[in-house]
């Protein structure tokens, strides 16, 4: 499994992290994460957490694979980092997180430890990754996932065009 560094591109805080105790989350400036994948054209029919209901081009609800998007560049990210109550089924998700609408660049790392700068990519805050999927639940800084990570991005696979799928994944088919 690859694993991703990711750098705000909001220049938080430079001691690394901006944090708020009191609602449990804690926004990371940088670091190392797990990155799955999903398909938010699904998820644009109950919005997703951040409101969002359609891409920016307009494209609204429809399947489609990884890679044959108009090219936008959205993710998902953890409860710990996003910044909202997590998703409850009575209320489809916890609202808004801090996260909504910040960018990350993820670069990929291969096994050997080697930073692939050239397939950096810059990735939109749009929604919360679902906490009832073990890599994406982690409540406090010390926990890690199941890919052994405290943070994780869930990436709109299929917001992507071809070219930007082929370069940021290569041929993993989950993005892992």
């Amino acid at each position: 499994m690859l694993t991703y560094q990711f750098l705000s591109l909001a220049g938080l805080a430079s001691a690394g992290l901006l944090s708020s105790r009191q609602n449990g989350y804690v926004l990371p400036q940088s670091g190392i994460a797990s990155v799955t994948q999903f398909k938010v054209m699904s998820e644009f029919q109950g919005g997703t957490s951040c409101g969002v209901r359609q891409l920016a081009s307009g494209q609204g609800y429809s399947i489609q694979e990884p890679g044959t998007g108009p090219g936008e560049l959205y993710a998902a990210i953890n409860q710990l980092a996003f910044g909202a109550n997590p998703y409850q089924a009575n209320n489809k998700h916890g609202g808004s997180g801090a996260a909504c609408g910040l960018c990350y660049q993820l670069t990929p790392i291969d096994g050997q430890g080697t930073y692939l700068k050239d397939k950096a990519t810059t990735f939109r805050i749009i929604d919360e990754c679902p906490t009832d999927q073990g890599h994406c639940n982690q409540c406090s800084v010390g926990q890690t996932n199941g890919y052994g990570q405290t943070w994780h991005f869930d990436i709109a696979s299929d917001a992507m065009n071809q070219p930007q799928y082929k370069r940021f994944f290569g041929n993993a088919e989950d993005g892992s």
